[in-house]
């Protein structure tokens, strides 16, 4: 592997797998309990403010849009006194998901053009493990902790890990870009309202760029924000449509991230790394390609075979969106 480490001989990416692999750990222990959790959240109790907003906000949308008015799929979450505490968390935990990003960076500036690939196979791995191990996690508190800490534990177990994910980055990984490419402090605050602006975001405004170069980056961001937008949330059904269609508790969701998981792991470690450079943008497309069948079959399912067909494709798509992103 022809990488350049310029740090003394010290390879950050020994420090960043292990932190992304907690991180993750972090963040899909969570994804099988989300029905039962949600369950929890659908309790008539007191209803706030935000609950009757969104609700309102919701049905006027399903109203314009001629939705049929079905209270088993329409109404299934947020009906708590804790509602607006719960979108908060959800509001502040994505903003401190940018771990992909800063990844990303990282390979960029350790790894030469020609070895990103490698770099991001890596990256790939992390998160594969982290699918496979964390959601386990998450059933098994489904079955042995009290139900009245259902919603509690795996969020201190999240924090424990989040924890140590910050220990290890912030004690022991070391800065990767050049000292003569880095920003001063004073340009990084005056600065820091561009990179949480949703309008300078698209407008690339903390990007040096020639005019026509910033255009064409204003048209890519606007098409790779749509595909994660219509990705995501596609992706954060799945558990809601297994659990109202085929009954599956949370050790059965657990099984379903360690089905993709197990999926995930040779394509990222072999596939990935064997693509030449030339051959990722067509790759890049057919994963976007596999989008579409993966979860038609899955939203048309109605037996396990057809579930595990579509996510068959699905865990193929995981492994196409590294290099969507590499080509972005």
């Amino acid at each position: 592997m022809s990488a350049a480490v310029p740090l003394r001989g010290r390879n950050p990416m020994r420090i960043l797998i292990p932190a992304l692999i907690i991180d993750m750990l972090a963040f899909t222990c969570i994804l099988p309990l989300f029905p039962s959790i949600l369950t929890y959240y659908s309790r008539e109790e007191n209803r706030d403010y935000m609950y009757d907003m969104f609700d309102y906000g919701l049905k006027s949308f399903q109203k314009a849009i001629n939705v049929p008015v079905n209270e088993r799929y329409n109404n299934i979450w947020m009906r708590a006194e804790t509602f607006t505490l719960f979108v908060l968390s959800r509001a502040i935990g994505g903003l401190s998901k940018a771990n992909v990003n800063v990844a990303t960076a990282i390979v960029s500036d350790v790894y030469k053009p020609e070895d990103n690939a490698k770099g991001m196979a890596l990256i790939g791995i992390s998160y594969s493990v982290g699918f496979l191990i964390g959601p386990m996690f998450g059933a098994y508190f489904s079955t042995m902790v009290p139900k009245d800490a259902l919603q509690t534990t795996p969020a201190l177990f999240s924090i424990i890990l989040t924890c140590i994910h910050f220990a290890l980055v912030a004690a022991l990984l070391p800065e990767t870009l050049r000292f003569e490419e880095r920003k001063s402090s004073k340009d990084v605050v005056q600065k820091a309202s561009q990179f949480v602006s949703p309008l300078d975001l698209f407008k690339f405004k903390a990007v040096n760029a020639p005019a026509e170069g910033k255009r064409e980056m204003q048209r890519i961001g606007f098409i790779y924000f749509i595909y994660l937008f219509l990705y995501a949330g596609l992706e954060f059904t799945l558990p809601f449509l297994t659990h109202l269609r085929f009954n599956f508790d949370s050790m059965q969701q657990g099984k379903i991230y360690l089905f993709t998981g197990f999926l995930m792991l040779p394509i990222q470690g072999y596939v990935v790394r064997k693509t030449p450079m030339n051959r990722q943008k067509r790759v890049a497309e057919l994963g976007i390609l596999c989008i579409i069948p993966a979860f038609l079959i899955m939203a048309q399912a109605t037996t396990l075979f057809g579930l595990y067909l579509g996510l068959f494709l699905y865990a193929i798509v995981d492994y196409f969106d590294l290099y969507i992103a590499i080509q972005l």
